[in-house]
């Protein structure tokens, strides 16, 4: 997954899977589960924050990324990294997908 998040020169969404269930535990933190795949993830707080500014915004990685930088007061480009590394792993573990 590059900086841009393009495939072909279009930009990408990232968006969970159809079967992804997701819930929130009592001390906050988003849960993932695929029930098909027994697969399960649980992210901490920095990772249900990025899960959640993603989702407000539709998937769109650098928007979300933004906005947490400025809530987080730091550096947009270094939360990019972490973001872009955190939604890797989700597509890999099979949470997240990318859309063109």
């Amino acid at each position: 997954m590059g900086a841009e998040e393009n495939i072909g020169g279009v930009a990408a969404i990232l968006r969970p899977v159809a079967a992804v269930i997701v819930s929130v535990s009592p001390s906050g933190c988003v849960e993932l589960r695929l029930p098909s795949r027994r697969r399960s993830w649980r992210c901490d707080g920095v990772g249900s924050a990025m899960w959640i500014a993603l989702r407000q915004h539709d998937g769109r990685i650098g928007e979300a990324s933004e906005m947490l930088a400025g809530i987080w007061r730091l550096d947009p480009v270094d939360v990019r990294c972490v973001m872009n590394s955190w939604a890797a792993e989700l597509c890999d573990a099979g949470f997240l997908r990318l859309e063109k």
